[in-house]
């Protein structure tokens, strides 16, 4: 008796079908180079962080100093092949995909790290000379 009351009160509450079908929406055509983008993005930023704690682990703490030239190679060898895998994208693709967006914040922190060079190396060459 107590199993057919629960199978009438289970009929009773049974959700209806549903009856629409989900449509998949078909996926963006820029999608799989910003997924590339965004990729790059975070190995960029993992290189900037762990260069000076892997310098002080292996060299000792007097060694981190140097993360100061490797970064601005780090930043060319990342613009390069940005522009590389940029150059090799159809342009029907990248149509869709903003390069100099404010989402890739290491292509930004590449190019600061750039200028700042750029202007040390001016300063040092001013003082060199004259």
């Amino acid at each position: 008796m107590i199993k057919a009351q629960m199978a009438s009160i289970q009929t009773e509450f049974q959700m209806p079908a549903r009856t629409t079908k989900r449509k998949k929406k078909p996926p963006h055509p820029g999608g799989e180079v910003h997924e590339h983008l965004v990729e790059m993005d975070f190995w960029v930023k993992c290189a900037y962080l762990l260069t000076p704690a892997f310098l002080a682990l292996f060299a000792g703490l007097n060694a981190v100093l140097i993360a100061v030239y490797i970064y601005p190679v780090i930043s060319i060898l990342y613009f390069i092949i940005r522009h590389r895998y940029l150059k090799s994208v159809p342009p029907e693709k990248l149509v869709h995909v903003v390069p100099w967006s404010h989402i890739y914040e290491g292509c930004s922190l590449s190019m600061i790290i750039l200028n700042l060079w750029v202007l040390a190396c001016g300063y040092a060459l001013y003082n060199h000379f004259f």
